[in-house]
């Protein structure tokens, strides 16, 4: 092939591309798009074969300048979308406002907007959908700053039609809710800053399949990173496994207050100012806590504290209150136990023991002082304000008494080492701030803390769903649960991350090392009791988990690749899975030894008998039971019968199926009654939920529509702010340039208002007609006027009354003055105000001349 070939070749392209029918890009925001969007047009290239429709909120009564506005930051020309305009390449289209526009046919169609309150105006949802539906993948979507999820739907519309969906970077949005509804969605194919995206969208739609290339430069470490270090660095306190979301409004809340946009940048002055990393490490532990936080809760605590204070006999009760805060909740557990163990006067440290820790050294020391606002009397019972607060001008002192038996110290309950042997602790309100691997770890930790009959109290929102096999719920209504006595818990999750160890905390773990002997002599002497039982044997908990193993098992468990790795009655072969939850259950509910029927195995020649023994201990709300197998070989060789054999053969075949129809009818029954008692949790359950359901809609129906009205309000206010912004600063620069040609004229000159107010004047017509500056508006009959000159009321007067410039002269001081007045106009035809001109010439000039 020839050059000439080549180049012929490349026209042809060129000549191809150029009648490719053009891109449709919707382009949606709304508070603080203004800003993103003057960006994007700013880097648009020129000739990318697209158009562009912008769709701003915007208030439906408002008149915008947003044409004139991005018509100033790009040489594309920048139009208002007409009804039935045809998308030409490289023009951006402005929607106007109370419109909604869409693609049909090829044109842009405006139509009504919805008459929902509070919907967008104009809709970018709609004209996303509509461009999908009308050019499928020739049209694309770019999402910027705003508030609310409108462009969500849009966005995988676009999606499904093959387009290219962009949505801009959280960090450069100075309002990140719709760029973030649309990410969520799935459906955003880059996330960019609005000047990458306008640098690049040439280059993408070039290549809208391989979009690799922009994604790296998005993959860069994020600062947060950068950021946490900084913090684990100075504070020894690692945020990195906190929820996200609670990281991100706390740096956001300090970045705000310092006036910086961007996380690098913020990551920088950190390491550049250690004592804003102080600031950001306490506002991260969001230290916040009130008396009687939850007072139902605090209701159903308190019969379960009397049974730990009556089981606690002469040996001290011990608490263990963690993220304390300022101590409200360890006073408020305090004065619980004191009134249980007979008040005020009943209590010191040899019968109560409460330590409440934290990371917070300044909330630790609010508490130790045990004065707090009077407005925290609102949260305290009126009977216990009596006896355990004394008034101190406007605040409240905690008695001295609660005070000694309260022990405040800084303890991070990630990584220092539990307490141990604790009757209760309070962990509420912690839990929501970690992410699920930290939640894992503390709950192994305050596990392994509880003696075997503690409670856990948490907060309302939060539960043990991530541990569930280390605790049980005392009831479902509370959040309060029990240890699970067979849970066993890693040891190297409890320890890590502390190594400081005082000679007391040496002294309580030698102690804790025998008692911890003595548990595992005692176990030994049950699992050899359990061995004596059967030499192959599981032990159960009441909710079918298999809690231990003794022997070899493993011909009675099956695995397979469909198998769930759950150890319950499921990894059972299928006769004996069955059978063991009704011996289980009936063993325990009857608190005897229960024996299976005899169940041979399929594809073995091995028969098995269960045999169920209870372990309950009414101290305990948690029962276990142990199955025991027994089996035999059962042979396959044909014996010729015996006479004699067959009325015995008949007899125990009798009563080995009485015996199983007996098992299967427990069994029956079993089921029964637990579908029987599922059935009335089940029709309970279903009937809140469907009260609560019914209510929660009605109350989210109105929060919705509140929201989105005060939403639309916001975008609107916001969207005419920027506006404001832009033509204040516009009016500024005007107000510059009247001023430096005020100042470069070579003669005196005023100008006034229709009212005949002088307005302004420059330095020379100041100093004449003797103006203080600034000039504050005197009327031109009012100023000095020196010896000679005609009326400057009547010139002006004049002048406005007949609309044309008006001039007079006269001598004075040996000069010939010169006074023009001449009128001035707005855009539609109104007289503004009048601007005077002094000019004067020497007398021995004009004798000179003459």
């Amino acid at each position: 092939m020839t050059a000439d070939d080549l180049s012929g070749a490349e026209a042809s392209t060129t000549e191809t591309a150029a009648m490719a029918p053009p891109y449709v890009i919707g382009i949606g925001s709304s508070a603080g798009g203004l800003e993103a969007i003057r960006e994007l047009v700013r880097n648009l290239p020129e000739k990318a074969n697209a158009a562009y429709v912008v769709v701003q909120h915007m208030s439906p009564d408002h008149r915008s300048l947003l044409t004139t506005l991005i018509g100033r930051e790009t040489r594309l020309p920048v139009e208002d979308v007409t009804n039935g305009t045809e998308p030409q390449p490289d023009v951006i289209y402005v929607t106007p406002p109370n419109r909604d526009v869409l693609l049909r046919d090829g044109k842009l169609t405006l139509i009504p907007p919805s008459m929902e309150p509070a919907a967008p105006k104009p809709s970018v949802d709609r004209f996303l959908i509509s461009a999908s539906e009308d050019i499928g993948e020739r049209a694309m979507a770019i999402i910027l700053s705003g508030t609310g999820s409108d462009g969500a739907y849009g966005v995988q519309a676009i999606r499904e039609a093959g387009g290219i969906a962009i949505a801009q970077d959280f960090s450069t949005a100075k309002y990140d809710g719709m760029p973030v509804s649309a990410v969520e969605t799935g459906c955003i194919d880059l996330v960019l800053s609005p000047i990458q995206i306008g640098a690049h969208l040439g280059k993408i739609l070039s290549q809208p399949r391989n979009l690799d290339e922009f994604r790296s430069e998005d993959a860069a470490r994020h600062p947060m990173t950068d950021l946490l270090q900084i913090v684990l660095a100075r504070t020894r306190v690692d945020f990195r496994e906190y929820k996200p979301t609670t990281i991100q409004r706390r740096v956001e809340r300090r970045m705000t207050a310092l006036g910086i946009t961007g996380q690098a940048e913020y990551a920088q002055h950190c390491r550049a100012h250690p004592r804003e990393v102080d600031a950001l490490f306490r506002d991260l532990l969001i230290s916040v806590t009130r008396f009687f936080r939850d007072p139902s809760e605090f209701a159903s605590l308190r019969p379960l504290l009397k049974d730990l204070t009556a089981a606690a006999g002469d040996r001290p009760l011990r608490v263990w209150i963690a993220g304390c805060a300022t101590g409200e909740e360890a006073y408020s557990i305090a004065m619980v136990l004191a009134e249980e163990l007979g008040g005020i006067d009943a209590i010191n440290r040899d019968r109560l023991q409460i330590f409440a820790t934290d990371i917070d050294k300044d909330a630790l020391e609010v508490g130790r002082k045990g004065r707090y606002a009077a407005a925290a009397l609102d949260d305290i019972p009126d009977e216990y304000v009596q006896r355990y607060f004394t008034r101190v001008d406007d605040t409240i002192c905690v008695h001295p008494k609660l005070q000694d038996v309260v022990l405040f110290s800084d303890h991070n309950i990630c990584s220092d080492p539990p307490f141990l042997h604790m009757d209760l602790i309070c962990c509420r309100n912690l839990l929501i701030y970690f992410g699920v691997s930290l939640q894992m770890k503390v709950l192994s930790r305050l596990n392994y803390a509880l003696s075997s009959e503690g409670y856990l109290f948490l907060g309302t929102a939060e539960t043990v769903s991530v541990s569930e096999e280390l605790f049980k719920a005392v009831s479902r209504e509370t959040h309060i649960y029990r240890r699970r006595v067979g849970a066993r818990v890693e040891n190297r999750a409890l320890f890590s991350g502390s190594l400081r160890q005082t000679a007391t905390d040496r002294a309580r773990a030698m102690s804790e090392r025998k008692g911890e002997h003595d548990a595992q002599f005692n176990r030994a002497l049950f699992d050899r009791l359990a061995q004596s039982m059967g030499p192959d044997a599981l032990l159960f908990s009441d909710d079918n988990r298999i809690v231990r193993v003794y022997g070899d098992v493993s011909r009675y468990l099956t695995l397979t690749q469909e198998s769930k790795l759950t150890f319950n009655h499921t990894v059972l072969r299928p006769p004996l899975s069955h059978e063991v939850r009704t011996l289980t259950a009936m063993a325990l509910r009857k608190n005897e030894r229960r024996v299976g029927r005899t169940i041979r195995l399929s594809g073995t020649n091995l028969e098995v008998r269960m045999e169920a023994f209870p372990l309950k201990d009414p101290a305990l709300d948690e029962g276990f039971t142990l199955i025991t197998f027994r089996h035999d070989e059962a042979s396959d060789a044909v014996q010729p019968p015996k006479a004699s054999d067959d009325a015995a053969g008949d007899s125990a075949r009798a009563e080995e199926l009485q015996h199983e129809v007996r098992s299967l009818r427990e069994e029956l029954q079993q089921t029964v009654e637990e579908l029987e008692t599922s059935n009335e949790e089940l029709q309970a359950s279903n009937e809140e939920l469907q009260s609560i359901n019914e209510e929660l809609q009605a109350t989210n129906e109105e929060l919705e529509t509140s929201n989105e009205e005060l939403q639309s309000t916001n975008e609107e206010l916001v969207t005419v702010n920027e506006e404001l912004h832009v033509s204040a600063a516009e009016l500024g620069t005007v107000a510059d340039e009247l001023v430096a040609v005020l100042s470069s004229v070579p003669a005196p000159m005023l100008i006034i208002d229709p009212a005949m107010q002088i307005t302004k004047a420059n330095e020379l017509a100041a100093e004449r007609f003797r103006l203080r500056a600034p000039v504050d508006r005197p009327h031109v009959s009012q100023c000095y006027t020196p010896e000679g000159y005609p009326s400057l009321a009547e010139l002006c007067s004049e002048s406005l009354l007949l609309g044309r410039t008006v001039s007079n002269r006269a001598v004075s001081r040996g000069e010939i003055i010169e006074i023009a007045c001449a009128p001035f106009y707005n855009d539609e035809g109104h007289v503004r105000g009048a601007t005077v001109i002094f000019k004067s010439i020497s007398l021995d000039q004009v004798a000179d001349a003459t």
